[in-house]
């Protein structure tokens, strides 16, 4: 019986050889488990570094496409198509501090001069362009007056009487971001400044306070409209 116990007791190791054997089993589990987590790693890797190529590849393929397609605006910043996408040269350092503003205005003459002053006391405005589309009137004598003593205001005559003339730019606007408003709008030159910063995020896209936007027709062509 004794001898019988003693095979069993060796048959089965002592305390020390057990706890030897766990720790080499949980060491091999522990391998095995690093070893799948690198193998899943590097396939992850590998899928993330394809799908970047691809991607790479994609964007040097639309700019070969766009480098096809060069316009110029109306200060001759050079303009590249991409997807209808415009894209502009690098914002100078006078684009990072001011703006234009494009004013229409229709035989308004007292509101157009209240707007003209608030809008040149504004310190980022480099310069208040006036769209005048009248041809049976000139400018009221006070805003001609009121241009030699701020040579921010200027003048712009068309010949055509029409909204979608702020978009027809005559005279080169010193800036790249422009404000497009009408005589009877006012706003506090702080709300302004600060719908020009958020521009200066993405200067690509437009930003403004109104619900209305531009339209594109199919010779070029810009229209004034509303979002709907």
């Amino acid at each position: 019986m004794i001898r019988r116990r003693n095979i069993y007791f060796e048959s089965r190791g002592t305390p020390g050889l057990r706890s030897y054997r766990v720790f080499r089993l949980l060491l091999a589990s522990l391998g095995i488990i690093i070893a799948c987590s690198v193998v899943v790693y590097v396939h992850v890797l590998l899928v993330h570094i394809n799908q970047g190529t691809t991607k790479i590849d994609e964007v040097k393929s639309m700019n070969s496409k766009s480098n096809n397609t060069i316009h110029k605006d109306s200060q001759g910043n050079q303009l590249s198509m991409s997807n209808n996408t415009v894209q502009l040269e690098p914002l100078r350092p006078i684009d990072y501090e001011q703006y234009t503003v494009r004013m229409n205005t229709w035989r308004r003459p007292e509101q157009l001069i209240v707007s003209a002053k608030h809008h040149a006391s504004c310190p980022g405005a480099k310069q208040i362009q006036i769209v005048w589309c009248d041809d049976e009137n000139d400018p009221p004598a006070e805003l001609l007056t009121e241009m030699t003593r701020n040579n921010k205001i200027i003048i712009e005559r068309h010949g055509k009487n029409s909204l979608n003339e702020r978009f027809n730019i005559l005279e080169p606007a010193p800036t790249i971001g422009i404000l497009s408003i009408d005589d009877d709008v006012l706003r506090p030159c702080e709300a302004i400044d600060s719908g020009f910063f958020k521009w200066m995020k993405s200067p690509h896209r437009m930003v403004g306070f109104d619900a209305r936007t531009y339209v594109e027709t199919e010779d070029g062509a810009w229209k004034y409209g509303y979002l709907r």
